[in-house]
């Protein structure tokens, strides 16, 4: 069993290692994958399965038929259940499996080529660059990035671009410089919106006008500082945001 690079994560990771580009750099763990050999966490291909055996249990992975992409887990979850044993084959600092197309592949094919993480796609055309760059897209970089990633700073693009409603712009006073953000009607969260955002954005993904209002109440919580859900407070959302 080899750990691998991959594009896909488990359904529930983005709540801990983060969304788009920003799980490659930020956490550890999102980049090579460790092999676990379980539902989610393994891939066929990192996997070196004893043949002989397998026709002589009459194994059949297509038995499964399963359209989510989760047939190689349940296989290897089957396959420990009946004590099939696994030798994990480790290597600091890298993967010995890739699953293409991934961040890591993608960058190896040519120094030139940059990384769509939402689509899976990677791309060398520079026309096709300048053209993703006015649909919002930008480069990932992070401020400490582990070092497992430093040389793939600047390669892996994400849309900036909000897909929400709107913008809202948040201030104490009429005098005062508003923050803006744009609403989250799905989770019932604010998320804050740097400047180069609002300067790409606006007008495609995100509605021309923002509302300005006043500073969010206390007994909301502090939502002007973090992308908090506050779905346990759903009617001072309502009320405040209109959501």
């Amino acid at each position: 069993a080899y750990d691998f690079y991959s594009r896909s994560t488990h359904l529930l990771d983005p709540e801990i290692q983060g969304e788009g580009c920003a799980k490659y750099f930020e956490h550890r763990d999102s980049l090579c994958k460790e092999n676990l050999l379980k539902h989610w966490h393994t891939d066929l291909g990192s996997n070196v399965i004893n043949l002989r055996r397998w026709i002589l249990e009459g194994r059949s992975f297509e038995a499964l038929n399963e359209e989510d992409g989760s047939a190689d887990g349940h296989t290897m979850e089957s396959l420990v259940y009946f004590n099939w044993r696994a030798k994990h084959v480790h290597v600091q600092g890298k993967c010995l499996f890739s699953h293409n197309p991934n961040l890591v592949s993608c960058a190896e094919a040519d120094s030139r080529t940059i990384w769509l993480d939402g689509a899976h796609q990677c791309v060398i055309d520079d026309a096709r660059k300048q053209q993703l760059t006015k649909e919002g897209y930008h480069p990932y970089l992070a401020a400490r990035p582990h070092a497992g990633v430093v040389d793939l700073q600047g390669r892996c693009f994400d849309n900036i671009c909000p897909r929400h409603g709107e913008f809202i712009a948040i201030a104490s006073g009429k005098t005062e410089a508003a923050e803006y953000f744009y609403v989250d009607g799905i989770n019932h969260a604010l998320h804050r919106v740097k400047e180069p955002e609002r300067a790409n954005c606006r007008g495609r993904n995100a509605a021309q006008s923002s509302r300005r209002l006043p500073l969010i109440p206390k007994r909301c919580g502090d939502y002007t500082t973090s992308s908090k859900n506050f779905a346990e407070q759903r009617n001072c959302g309502e009320e405040l945001f209109g959501i």
